[in-house]
């Protein structure tokens, strides 16, 4: 009965040990990608550690407990709200190992008639740009950079 009754407590304290996990945010798995990010990692790691970060960061930032985190030691990547706080954004970048680096980020902003979350993915499109001081591009057509203030 006793073997019986831990493997009932073992099957189903399991998914809610990790639904528990779901909700934690898990900074230093974060911080170990954005470090690789900078380090003399060949590319090809370093291209499979962002991809797996974009994809956890993304799905974290898309969970409603996501909005109230300060996100204070998270290293590696610029944090900035709104002077409303209506939205942020979060951006970074990577080296790579011929010394160019591209640039990567995220805006976040919870909409507050229907307390949904809405996340985008922001695409670095520098190289076409000109005039990038008087003219507002979408999310697609984002000047990468890492953004430490709004004005």
């Amino acid at each position: 009965m006793r073997i019986f009754l831990f493997s009932f407590v073992f099957i189903l304290g399991t998914p809610l040990f990790s639904l528990a996990q779901k909700n934690a945010m898990p900074i230093d798995r974060w911080n170990n990608f954005t470090i690789s990010f900078l380090d003399n990692s060949p590319d090809q790691v370093k291209r499979a550690a962002l991809d797996t970060f974009k994809t956890e960061f993304s799905e974290w930032l898309e969970e409603s407990i996501s909005y109230n985190q300060k996100y204070d030691q998270l290293k590696n990547i610029s944090r900035i709200e709104a002077p409303d706080n209506s939205f942020r954004i979060f951006s970074f970048h990577v080296l790579f190992n011929d010394g160019h680096y591209e640039n990567f980020g995220f805006t976040q902003f919870l909409d507050k008639k229907t307390k949904e979350i809405h996340v985008a993915e922001l695409i670095d499109n520098k190289p076409e740009y000109k005039l990038v001081e008087t003219k507002n591009y979408g999310k697609n057509q984002w000047y990468g950079a890492t953004y430490y203030s709004i004005v």
